[in-house]
């Protein structure tokens, strides 16, 4: 009997060729015990038979299919290549095809798909092309950069860490580099892009020594070029000073003026009016500590606080507070809240007695009872508010 076929190795199977065709006809499988075959063939037909003595000493063998789809030839993979790309590539035909147009063989495949599954291989090829490596590529992604980005963040000098900070921030590679080119933070370039200013208008506000949040609150006290906040930061002002003294309905000018005069910790006095009662002498405080470290007037407002916290706000509306000045004499005052207006020198305003209204006596005394208060009786007073 003449050979019909030849036996092909492929990884850790034996391919069954025709030799008149060239054409692989599947898989060379020796007989199982117990198992029936539909067409076999005998050992005499394979011609190089003697290359695979294993085999030598079965009685016949049988054909199994290769189960490739016809696309696979279709697409001009070879039988040993479709093989290949389908069992230990885990790719389907156009896949494959994708892949090895971009010039990648199963195994620099598996690399590149090993680290991302859905990575496209027009991708793989601009990163391989950029020296770009598999395992480069997974620091990146670690990072949160998706492979199509990467190469715009690399171009820009950009490692995946500090990609990763400026992409959270939401700028583009070329927004980024930018900002770092001036030295600016991701977080505080974020914070001048969210108030509107992009890195040339920001400018002005940088080479003056602000930060964005400086910018933000001084630009929330009115102030809106940085030559005008400069001159506030340069004389030693606070934020809250500036706003305070503002509030008394001062002038830029004048608020300098008596910084000029007086010092920059000047304060515009506050002067309060109030339908209540004072206790002006120090040394006859009515309330004490309970313990020694209950040694400041906002830990003894705790206290009483704790102590009228079973009443509605309604009910009491009352209220402890200090007056005094100079600043180192400490007075204190009771009152309805809802009686308090409040001033400031030379601004005060003309001050207009409200309407005693009916409830605030009891309030009053109820409030004093919990507190243990001698009672006072209740009357207009005009006081300076102590500034610290």
């Amino acid at each position: 009997m003449s050979a019909r076929f030849k036996l092909k190795s492929w990884s850790n199977f034996l391919l069954v060729e025709e030799i008149e065709t060239k054409k692989i006809l599947g898989y060379f499988m020796p007989p199982q015990p117990g198992e029936i075959y539909i067409k076999t063939y005998e050992l005499d037909e394979i011609s190089n038979l003697e290359a695979f003595p294993e085999h030598k000493n079965v009685k016949f063998f049988w054909i199994y299919p290769l189960e490739l789809e016809p696309l696979w030839e279709q697409l001009q993979f070879t039988v040993e290549e479709a093989l290949t790309w389908k069992h230990e590539g885990k790719l389907s035909a156009e896949k494959a095809k994708a892949w090895r147009d971009a010039g990648f063989d199963v195994e620099a495949t598996q690399a590149w798909r090993k680290i991302n599954a859905r990575l496209e291989p027009a991708v793989a090829k601009e990163l391989a092309a950029a020296n770009c490596s598999p395992s480069e590529l997974k620091e990146w992604l670690n990072n949160r950069i998706f492979p199509d980005r990467v190469l715009a963040w690399r171009n820009e000098g950009f490692a995946s860490q500090e990609a990763r900070k400026w992409q959270e921030k939401k700028f583009s590679p070329q927004d980024a580099i930018s900002w770092k080119q001036e030295k600016v933070s991701p977080n505080d370039a974020a914070y001048w892009r969210d108030m509107g200013l992009d890195k040339n208008a920001s400018f002005p506000w940088r080479e003056q020594g602000f930060s964005a949040h400086a910018y933000y609150q001084w630009n929330g006290y009115g102030i809106k070029t940085p030559e005008q906040a400069k001159i506030w930061r340069d004389s030693g002002l606070e934020f809250e000073q500036v706003l305070r003294w503002r509030n008394a309905g001062y002038t830029d000018l004048e608020i300098l003026q008596k910084i000029a005069t007086r010092g920059k910790y000047w304060c515009p006095d506050e002067v309060i009016l109030f339908w209540g009662f004072t206790y002006p002498e120090p040394d006859k405080v009515p309330w004490q500590p309970e313990h020694p470290n209950e040694r400041f007037f906002d830990q003894w407002q705790q206290r009483f606080q704790r102590l009228t916290d079973r009443y509605e706000p309604t009910e009491l509306g009352c209220k402890i507070d200090v007056f005094g000045r100079p600043a180192n004499i400490c007075f204190f005052y009771v009152t309805l809240t809802d009686s308090e207006i409040v001033g400031y020198e030379g601004k005060a305003q003309q001050f207009q007695f409200p309407k005693v209204q009916s409830h605030w006596e009891g309030n009053l005394k109820i409030f004093c009872q919990v507190l243990g208060l001698p009672w006072k009786t209740p009357e207009w007073q005009i006081v300076a508010k102590l500034i610290e």
